[in-house]
């Protein structure tokens, strides 16, 4: 898929919060059907593009467009239901209510979490053999399972889902990245994610922010043969 067909993109987009200048005019383009990382530093910005394409904090200028449509401008529930699901840092699930009702009032329209289901307990079998139990007494891998499973019970063509690896032991963020994997090529996914080995190992193209700024983006593969390049743009070693 070439990058110059893009599902979502960013142009010059300029977000604030208070006083603060967070993103200083990022260019992002997330192509259709497969998965790219927006990487960075702590403080970078990724989390704000994020919350700016839901429109949780409006951009103040530049342009996002989604299908050929601007979000920009737009409240948050009806950039959701143009069918982007957000899956946001520290999980945010409802800690009193079971599995099956977090699913369940994920549903946009009647009859979503009956065709989602199975796909959903294919994923993430936990989900099922716990459907009854309260999130707060899920573990932290689970109740991740449960925050990404909730963003896909609509019919989203778009997933945002920032730092799932966060907190988790290596052996969660192995069966994580094995069911995000076999989403490839059916769902579009923008990924933000300070394991690098994990977004390596699952996305396709990658963007790099630092300060606000967008600094390089391009193919994985780029990224990944090139330790020189990662050092220079992540740290990474």
């Amino acid at each position: 898929m070439s990058l110059k067909q893009p599902l979502l993109s960013l142009t010059g987009v300029n977000t604030y919060i208070g006083q603060s200048h967070i993103l200083q005019g990022v260019d992002l383009i997330v192509p259709a059907g497969h998965v790219t990382a927006l990487l960075g530093r702590n403080g970078a910005g990724k989390t704000t593009t994020l919350r700016s394409i839901m429109g949780l904090w409006r951009p103040r200028s530049g342009q996002i467009v989604f299908d050929g449509a601007r979000l920009d401008g737009l409240p948050t529930h009806e950039i959701a239901a143009r069918g982007l699901g957000y899956v946001p840092e520290h999980r945010a699930i409802f800690r009193d209510l079971s599995v099956f009702e977090n699913l369940q009032i994920a549903e946009r329209k009647r009859g979503d979490l009956d065709r989602a289901l199975p796909k959903l307990h294919t994923l993430f079998p936990d989900l099922k053999r716990f459907e009854s139990r309260a999130g707060r007494h899920l573990s932290g891998g689970q109740q991740q399972m449960l925050a990404i499973a909730r963003a896909m019970v609509a019919d989203n063509r778009l997933l945002l889902i920032d730092e799932p690896s966060e907190g988790l032991a290596p052996i969660i963020v192995g069966a994580i990245v094995e069911a995000l994997k076999q989403l490839k090529g059916q769902m579009t996914v923008l990924l933000v994610e300070q394991n690098f080995r994990m977004a390596a190992a699952l996305s396709d193209f990658y963007c790099v922010l630092d300060d606000g700024h967008t600094v390089r983006a391009g193919e994985m593969a780029e990224l990944t043969s090139d330790a020189a390049l990662t050092a220079r743009l992540l740290g990474a070693g």
